[in-house]
């Protein structure tokens, strides 16, 4: 799967990683569904971190669509509830 970190790159992520991913996703629609503003925030910046340490950086001049996209993670809580879909930011 390959995650793009707005403002960081691309990452690919294997299989088992995407699991790890997935379960994060679940805690930040379960902090958004309680509206828990700190844990929205703190899941979105540990799903970053997750992503970045346990992906391999795509390389700038391999042009592949991305699966999923996180946002910065500068972004405020109220612009996280913006972009976040209805059923998390990973699909599946």
């Amino acid at each position: 799967m390959i995650i793009r970190v707005q403002g960081s790159g691309q990452y690919r992520l294997q299989e088992d990683a995407v699991n790890g991913l997935n379960s994060l996703d679940t805690t930040l629609q379960e902090a958004v569904r309680t509206q828990d503003e700190h844990a929205v925030t703190t899941t979105l910046i540990a799903m970053i971190d997750f992503v970045q340490k346990q992906g391999e950086p795509v390389s700038d001049d391999e042009i592949i669509p991305s699966d999923a996209i996180l946002p910065p993670d500068t972004l405020t809580y109220e612009e996280i509830m913006v972009v976040l879909k209805e059923d998390g930011l990973i699909p599946g």
